[in-house]
């Protein structure tokens, strides 16, 4: 008797994850019928199992340290409401992988504010809307920091992922070390991958295609108006960038210092505008980075370009090459331009007018 008390008790048990939190499963046979329901009941450091089917909702995720995973595939998730993003995310050391998103119009994958987050291996697609992004945050008091957004699919969007801070009340507002590594993007109407008053992302090895907006960048890189904090320190590499609106690589400020950035293996081609773009402005240029080992060509505007106040960068070791205008176009002081090849450009090899 007493062994089978034992026995019933053990089976009553809630499982345990890995951490030792609380194993929860949803799906249409198990304990949860809704992603939210058991997100309601979880604790902090529980795991949720969503197992295949549809669910109609917008997930409010406000509790620390869950691990939302789709188990195998066919987990989708679709927004009921225009608006309201699949995923909803306000908390820190929050896990979502593996899921299949899409929604009404202005509906967003995934909306985060908090820091130490990691979205990954999800297919976010066919949002409709004008600028709808499929994973964002934009937090305006900043401090969204840590955060990694990896091995994601994006397809059919106005932006791709967006990462933002500041606002009129907070306008100096910052976002720190960030990681956008390894998701492939195509297929959006203006911009794949923006980051806009923040410090230390690193933005690695992403594949970007099909930007159909004439004014949209591929990776957007800079300092808002308005904010006058320094910011800087970035990792742009190893990105592969094909068929980009305007610029592959545009990096700007305005109001600020934007400094220390390296951009370095990167491959890009076809884009409207220049391959990479540097873009200061008086008294806050862009200066200090490192452009190093890229392949450039085939762009209609150029293939590397340095404006009036893109200061004190070094430009080595570049390939530019079948480029509608100049291979490098250099317009800024203090640069320094070594060992780059410029071949078969429309316009001249190298051209330096600071």
């Amino acid at each position: 008797v007493i062994a089978m008390v034992a026995m019933l008790l053990l089976l009553a048990a809630p499982v345990l994850a890995d951490d030792g939190g609380e194993e929860l499963h949803v799906g249409p046979d198990e304990d949860y019928t809704s992603i939210q329901e058991a997100v309601d009941e979880a604790e902090s450091g529980s795991k949720i199992l969503v197992y295949p089917g549809e669910y109609e909702e917008s997930v409010k995720v406000e509790t620390d340290s869950l691990e939302i995973v789709a188990e195998g595939d066919g987990v989708k998730v679709t927004s009921p409401e225009e608006g309201e993003a699949c995923f909803e995310v306000k908390a820190d050391h929050v896990v979502i992988k593996g899921f299949e998103l899409t929604g009404p119009p202005l509906t967003a994958g995934i909306r985060f504010e908090g820091s130490h987050n990691v979205f990954k291996d999800n297919n976010i697609h066919d949002l409709s809307g004008t600028d709808v992004s499929a994973l964002v945050c934009m937090d305006a008091d900043g401090g969204s920091n840590h955060n990694k957004i990896v091995n994601n699919t994006i397809s059919g969007a106005w932006n791709g992922i967006v990462i933002q801070a500041g606002s009129d009340d907070t306008p100096d507002a910052v976002n720190k070390r960030n990681a956008i590594k390894g998701n492939v993007i195509s297929e959006v109407v203006e911009s794949p991958i923006v980051v806009e008053n923040g410090t230390g992302f690193w933005v690695a090895g992403n594949k970007i295609t099909g930007v159909s907006d004439g004014e949209g960048h591929c990776i957007q890189i800079g300092a808002g108006e308005g904010n006058t904090e320094t910011q800087g320190h970035h990792r742009v590499v190893r990105n592969e960038l094909v068929d980009c609106g305007l610029n592959g690589i545009h990096v700007y400020t305005s109001d600020a210092h934007l400094e220390s950035n390296r951009i370095a293996g990167n491959d890009v081609s076809a884009a409207g505008g220049c391959g990479i773009h540097l873009e200061g402005y008086p008294e806050f240029p862009v200066r200090w980075t490192l452009i190093r080992h890229n392949h450039v060509h085939e762009n209609e505007g150029g293939g590397i370009c340095l404006g009036a106040e893109a200061n004190y960068n070094r430009v080595f070791g570049n390939k530019a090459c079948d480029n509608g205008a100049d291979g490098l176009l250099i317009v800024g002081h203090h640069n320094g331009i070594r060992r780059n090849l410029a071949c078969d450009n429309e316009g001249n090899g190298i051209v330096v007018e600071g």
